[in-house]
């Protein structure tokens, strides 16, 4: 059965070592090849951030939409972007992309989803991130206030100049 992903579900702690919780790996048999998955470190998702963009906005409409999505959704959302995430699976496991990209359907399978299972934290968090500047957005509208008072703007009194004179 496939696992339901909410955007603002948070891991559990599962024991790992600080580590490994800090940069993720993950080993996956890939057409015949043991391949390393591995979530970007920072140069790199700097790096790659024009690419990474594209998959955050289309889970942030996929968000907007649904509020979970299972694994075949996310391959659907993945799905038109094709051409990125096939650089961004190939940059994560540190393999050439022209094999990525002659894969069968099944290692296709097989390797985005490892990738995404090492590196959806990041997708979701920063989709989650637009959902929450949206809402914040809307409460901080514009609102209807009252116009001051006119005491404290008014031009003073001729007593007012008459005190000040004195």
């Amino acid at each position: 059965m496939a696992r339901k992903m909410h955007p603002d579900e948070s891991r559990p702690d599962d024991g790992r070592d600080d580590i490994s919780v800090i940069h993720s790996k993950r080993q996956v048999p890939i057409a015949g090849q043991t391949v390393v998955v591995a979530e970007y470190e920072f140069e790199e998702s700097l790096e790659l951030r024009p690419l990474t963009n594209l998959i955050v906005q289309a889970l942030y409409q996929a968000f907007k939409m649904k509020e979970t999505l299972d694994a075949d959704e996310v391959l659907d959302v993945l799905a038109p972007h094709a051409d990125v995430v096939a650089t961004l699976v190939a940059r994560a496991a540190h393999v050439d992309e022209a094999w990525v990209r002659k894969l069968g359907a099944l290692d296709t399978e097989n390797i985005v989803l490892t990738w995404w299972a090492v590196n959806r934290d990041f997708f979701v968090e920063s989709a989650t991130r637009r959902l929450r500047l949206d809402r914040v957005k809307a409460t901080d509208g514009p609102t209807s206030t009252q116009p001051s008072s006119p005491t404290g703007t008014a031009a003073p009194s001729s007593s007012d100049a008459t005190h000040a004179a004195s």
